[in-house]
């Protein structure tokens, strides 16, 4: 949330927003980001010259292409030429680091020849949904589905052009049946079960979530995040005392991670989504460790030292909790033990429920501890607590070899994560950095270690025996919002495999296409 308004999920100033702009409103379909894209924790930089001439390349490629294809520049974008595009416009400019041939513009078999495999498992450890509160720019075409006077907060059909004399009704070759609305235009109910259900945001959340990581991606398996929402110097207002209040600024509560994961796997058949439980270190928040394994059962946990997240039950209650080191043996050290000590009942329920992520690494201030993101004080902590696992975000392992490092998108900040599947199998170091240097070659199995089967391990899941899956219930309708009812007839895709899948093979099938709408912030020109 920005400091001064609480109603906008970010932590930029409002001075700061001023210079920015949604990234979902940036009119250049990139299907890669051709700037950058800020989550809302920190300050995009300006568009570069570098990413200029890359975007204008990209417009000139997919230009050229479109029109030798014969279709619009837009729909070329959503293609894998206008991926293709991307990255040959990006080797042009930087040097050749990923590998596209310029047959992939016009061809999508000459564009899979050097992308993912499609027996790629990719194992998504850093999701989000989405916290922007404000879903009006999504709700036209939810009024459209559910006709007037369904969407009160629409009092006319969104999509009619506006009325000269407002006399006469337009005419609507789909209305088959419909409603006049305030503006004497018809509207067609599209879909008669949406009447009178509200809009809120959450329904909008999922939806995205759904379609751009299980639809227009090749993730097969992900792991849904958050934060104990409290960071000084980003938030501002009263800091929480207690966990009850650091609920309310949480990006995603513990409850609601764990009712994704829950939802999105009934409606798979399958395990397809991990969910983290909240670290709030301390002896004062030992309850709501206790609560969150006898209520959520989270397969692993999400820390940050940087948050106001830990209190003592030495602690006055009228004190602001603090930040936190994991070395720490009195702050700490009893929540490690709560953790392990379930780590052994739950162990074939939930096999990685000891795996304990903390981010790190990022630091607001110039006061550089541990409780600010240095990691300094993991190699204690990791010595004294050798079964838990401690996973740092926001650093790059070098020298540790491809066995231990893993990949997360921080999607859906960034859209759909498919563009960073699509890089990270294409990268590779150039020769001459190899040799100069002496990096090694990133090689395919390197790769698939890191994008999928280091995870695979970690959270003990198998990527090649596949599991049984028991039928779907005569009931699962009502376990869908009422705006993803028809995906019915995808649940019901004869296919040997899990629903999603069937839902994805018709989706693709359908000639249904992404949309590269990003979800954090850009700068805007300076």
């Amino acid at each position: 949330m920005s400091r001064e308004d609480p109603h906008i999920d970010t932590w930029l100033s409002d001075a700061q927003l001023a210079k920015c702009a949604r990234a979902d409103t940036d009119p250049f379909p990139s299907p890669i980001p051709t700037q950058i894209v800020s989550n809302g924790e920190w300050m995009p930089m300006p568009q570069t010259e570098e990413q200029q001439r890359i975007e204008a390349r990209t417009n000139e490629l997919a230009a050229t292409a479109a029109k030798k294809l014969g279709m619009s520049r837009r729909k070329f974008m959503a293609t894998t030429g206008g991926m293709a595009a991307t990255f040959l416009a990006m080797n042009e400019i930087f040097g050749r680091y990923f590998n596209v041939s310029r047959d992939a513009l016009y061809e999508g078999e000459a564009f899979a020849a050097d992308g993912p495999p499609a027996d790629l498992f990719v194992f998504d450890d850093q999701l989000h949904m989405i916290r922007q509160s404000n879903t009006t720019s999504n709700r036209g075409l939810r009024a459209l589905a559910q006709g007037y006077p369904g969407a009160a907060e629409f009092h006319a059909n969104p999509f009619n052009p506006e009325l000269h004399d407002g006399s006469t009704p337009l005419p609507d070759e789909l209305a088959l049946r419909g409603n006049i609305d305030v503006s004497k235009g018809l509207w067609r109910n599209w879909n008669p079960a949406l009447i009178g259900d509200p809009m809120d945001s959450e329904i909008f959340h999922l939806q995205a979530f759904v379609k751009s990581l299980f639809l227009d991606s090749q993730m097969t398996v992900g792991l849904l995040s958050n934060i104990t929402g409290f960071l000084p110097v980003f938030v501002t207002g009263p800091e929480p005392k207690n966990v009850f209040d650091a609920r309310s600024i949480e990006v995603l509560t513990a409850d609601q991670t764990a009712g994704v994961r829950d939802f999105v796997n009934k409606l798979a058949g399958s395990q397809r989504l991990y969910a983290h439980g909240l670290l709030y270190p301390g002896t004062a928040n030992l309850f709501e460790i206790q609560r969150q394994i006898d209520h959520n059962k989270p397969d692993s946990w999400k820390g940050y030292c940087v948050s106001l997240a830990a209190k003592q039950i030495t602690d006055p209650a009228g004190e602001s909790m603090k930040q936190w080191r994991l070395d720490d043996e009195q702050v700490m050290y009893p929540t490690f033990e709560l953790i392990r000590k379930y780590q052994v009942i739950l162990r074939h329920e939930r096999p990685a429920f000891g795996n304990i992520c903390v981010h790190k690494g990022f630091a607001p201030t110039a006061d550089d501890t541990p409780q600010n993101g240095n990691p300094e004080d993991l190699p204690k902590a990791a010595r004294d607590c050798p079964s838990v696992w401690a996973h740092i975000i926001g650093q790059l392992l070098q020298n540790m070899g491809s066995h231990r490092i893993v990949f997360g998108s921080d999607s859906l900040w960034y859209g759909s994560p498919q563009w960073q599947y699509e890089a990270f199998w294409r990268f590779q170091i150039p020769e001459q950095l190899q040799e100069k240097w002496d990096y090694p070659e990133i090689k395919e199995a390197d790769k698939r270690r890191i994008i999928g089967l280091n995870s695979a391990r970690l959270y003990h899941v198998s990527s090649t025996i596949p599991k049984k899956f028991g039928a779907i219930t005569q009931d699962w309708e009502s376990k869908l919002p009422a705006d993803l009812s028809s995906l019915k007839t995808l649940l019901e895709f004869p296919h040997a495999s899990d629903n999603i899948s069937k839902m994805r093979q018709r989706y693709l099938a359908e000639g249904a296409s992404p949309d590269h709408k990003r979800y954090g912030w850009i700068r805007t020109p300076v």
